[in-house]
């Protein structure tokens, strides 16, 4: 579900909040030895043209990437999107020509530091789901949706 909801997040953020309404999906994956889906992979195309390609495995370890790239250059993260670390957290930015510029972001905590704070200040006002960056009631009824029609595209080889 991480590449899943971040790239929903990057795609609310510049196609909208409904980005997930639309979309045509193509995946293939293999099961383990317990029937479960343990390597995937899903094609994602928007009703604007936009493509997206996401990958999961349980086989090969503790691997990440994500990047977006555009029709000016690419993002691309260097250290783990999923997973921040207390101290430097990496970002690319790069033009289809010329070198890439590097943003550090430098923060004494992790990100489960960061998840508690969340909680509680939704929590302390009395919210009832937290504010963007994080996943909204919404966001993750429709990030659900996806990826229940990605196992749906493995498991029938379409969808």
């Amino acid at each position: 579900c991480y590449p899943a909801s971040l790239m929903h997040f990057v795609l609310q953020e510049t196609l909208g909040q409904d980005v997930l309404t639309n979309y045509k999906i193509a995946a293939v994956g293999q099961r383990n030895k317990d029937n479960n889906i343990c390597d995937t992979t899903a094609s994602l195309r928007f009703e604007n043209g936009v493509q997206a390609m996401l990958h999961s495995s349980d086989t090969y370890g503790m691997h990440h990437a994500f990047e977006v790239t555009g029709t000016n250059g690419a993002l691309r993260f260097v250290t783990n999107p999923w997973l921040p670390v207390a101290g430097d957290n990496i970002l690319e930015i790069r033009a289809h020509k010329g070198p890439a510029e590097r943003i550090t972001i430098t923060d004494p905590h992790d990100a489960f530091h960061h998840q508690i704070r969340m909680v509680e200040s939704t929590l302390a006002r009395g919210a009832k789901q937290a504010e963007r960056p994080a996943p909204r009631w919404q966001d993750s009824l429709d990030i659900m949706r996806l990826l229940t029609r990605w196992q749906a595209a493995v498991e029938t080889g379409h969808e």
